[in-house]
């Protein structure tokens, strides 16, 4: 019941990503998040990985916004802990990181300014297993 509130209170911000009250955006077998361009690729042991990204005027604060409404959803959807990860790297690009497991497969949501591209982007990677 909490899990569901939770989940219902981060989708208000996230109408645009979402499609429904559940944890489908971090599923790799689902649609791609809406507004997102996404590519697959293979991943070591046969797996697939699929990463989305939404990309930003440089340090916008729509990019923000998006990573904290998705990151909300990531904690609220997680199967156990979520790891947060941030660097500040030796010229003006950053990132911020979080890592979690969601419905057995491997989850990681970055905020990345990218200063030569004038662009800030939100990523979304969603690796299945080749079970």
């Amino acid at each position: 019941m909490i899990r569901a509130a939770l989940i219902g209170a981060a989708l208000l911000g996230l109408a645009g990503v979402v499609q429904a009250d559940t944890c489908a955006v971090f599923d790799a077998g689902q649609d791609q998040p809406k507004g997102a361009t996404c590519t697959l690729s293979r991943v070591l042991g046969g797996g697939v990985s699929e990463d989305c990204s939404w990309s930003f005027p440089l340090r916008a604060d729509a990019a923000r916004q998006r990573f904290d409404e998705m990151s909300a959803l990531l904690r609220s959807c997680a199967d156990g802990p979520v790891t947060m990860q941030g660097a500040a790297v030796n010229h003006p690009d950053s990132y911020d990181q979080l890592t979690a497991q969601v419905g057995g497969q491997e989850v990681s949501l970055s905020l990345k300014d990218k200063g030569a591209l004038g662009r800030s982007f939100v990523f979304l990677r969603r690796a299945a297993s080749s079970d």
